[in-house]
């Protein structure tokens, strides 16, 4: 319910400014942060299982993978307009061609949540190693 407020005004700017892009970039930033928070939820149903409660396990997964979230999400914008610009690169031209303006925009939301999809398995499986807190000085 909430996204429907965020996600209605900036529909009425594109509207009103003819454009877009303030819409496809709401809704890909929307899908990028969708994805981590089901990740998050995730994480809190384990929490909840091992005695925790659901808003410790949540937090907990954000602050853990805190460096990785915000390096996911940096590359994920980093990424888009190229992607975008560009669909060739991932195959996505003929798509791009027969679909209207409004059907893209929910295409820029599939790839939000889809880049941080992936970055989340580039990560997970790369920079597992990477030591979350840096060393304490003792």
């Amino acid at each position: 319910m909430k996204t429907a407020f965020v996600l209605l005004p900036l529909g009425a700017l594109a509207a009103l400014t003819g454009n877009h892009s303030v819409m496809l970039w709401a809704v890909y930033t929307l899908g990028q942060f969708l994805h981590t928070a089901t990740k998050a939820d995730a994480a809190a149903d384990v929490a909840i299982a091992k005695g925790a409660t659901y808003r410790e396990g949540f937090r907990a997964y954000l602050f853990k993978n805190r460096r990785q979230i915000i390096a996911r999400k940096f590359l994920g914008f980093c990424m888009f307009p190229i992607v975008w610009d560009n669909p060739s690169l991932v195959g996505l031209t003929e798509l791009f061609e027969k679909i209207g303006p409004a059907a893209l925009v929910g295409a820029g939301g599939i790839l939000g949540w889809f880049s941080d999809s992936v970055g989340d398995k580039v990560f997970s499986r790369f920079f597992k190693d990477v030591p979350i807190d840096p060393p304490s000085e003792a």
